[in-house]
Formats: C-alpha cells, structure tokens, sequence
C-alpha cells in the first residue's frame, strides 16, 4: 500500500493505494482510499496507457492523465485539464528510505519505493557490478528508472522477474558489497 497527500487546487486528501490484480477485469487495478471518509474505498482501473497518457475510471467515470513531472518524492499530473500534484506525506522523507534512485532504495537489500512494473533485469546471482552499472530498470506511471550499483558489489539473490508488478517495499535484489 502507497500513501500519497494529493492537491487539487486548495484541497489536500491524503490517499491509500494498493495495487491487486484484478482477474475478472484482466487489467492494471488499484484500491483506492480517502483516508477520513469511512467506507469510502474506490476501485481505480487503468483502460490503457499510451506514451504519455492514461485513461483510468475510478466509480464508473473516465479520467485523461498525462504526467507532467516526477520525483522521487512526488508526481504532479493533468487530470482532465486540471493541475495536481502528490506526494508521500512528510515523514516518508528522502533521508529515511535511502533513495538513490526514483524508484527504489539502494543499499545491500534493494527494495522498491513506489508499485513499480520490472521492465528488465539487468544483473543475474553470482554476478560482479561494478559502481553505476544498472541492476535493473523498473516502470511506474510510464517513466523508467535504470537502478544502479552504488558501490563494486556481487548479486547474491535476485527476487523478482521481467514483468512482475511489484507493490511499495518489494525485496528486488541481494547485493554483497566487495
């Protein structure tokens, strides 16, 4: 589950989104909830994701999406012709989860911050990375990230596969420092 505090215009919400696959619809689904509204939990599809935009439906209406800027922190998108910008609340800050890449934590045990779809994998067990060479590049909302060796290291295990849609926090891959 990813948290997220949405503007739009002067209102905040802050939001709840878990990814799930959804096997009677066959496509990307999201639960979706506003946090301080009871019962309030949506279902968020997405129709189809072209190059720089998608077309959701969350309570049987059509939204238009087309990202404008990405962070590791943040979103900003045009939803139906209006500005929005997320971001996960203040105390999931950049000094807390060891961002070093847009997407997921780098360290010894490489985690995903965002539900991220594995695009490739670029490093396989018992083999030697060199500091900057890509691990793996991971999708999420249509933007690419290449993750990298931060340091000269061996993969001791790799925990996920080309397509695999990984939610927030997923173990991706083992690395051993040298």
């Amino acid at each position: 589950m990813t948290r997220y505090e949405i503007v739009i215009g002067n209102t905040m919400k802050t939001v709840d989104l878990e990814h799930f696959v959804d096997q009677t619809v066959g496509t990307e689904t999201y639960q979706c909830q506003i946090i301080g509204e009871k019962g309030n939990i949506r279902k968020l599809v997405v129709q189809r994701r072209d190059s720089h935009i998608l077309l959701v439906s969350l309570d049987d209406k059509m939204y238009s999406v087309r990202q404008t800027k990405r962070t590791a922190l943040t979103v900003d998108f045009i939803l139906n012709g209006r500005r929005v910008h997320a971001h996960f609340p203040s105390e999931v800050g950049r000094e807390e989860t060891g961002v070093k890449s847009d997407i997921a934590s780098v360290n010894e045990l490489v985690s995903s911050n965002f539900p991220a779809k594995v695009v490739s994998i670029k490093a396989s067990k018992g083999g030697k990375l060199k500091e900057g060479d890509t691990l793996l590049v991971l999708e999420a909302m249509k933007m690419e990230a290449q993750i990298k060796a931060p340091k000269n290291c061996e993969v001791v295990e790799v925990f996920v596969h080309e397509g695999e849609i990984v939610p927030r926090g997923t173990k991706l891959v083992q690395l051993k420092f040298t």
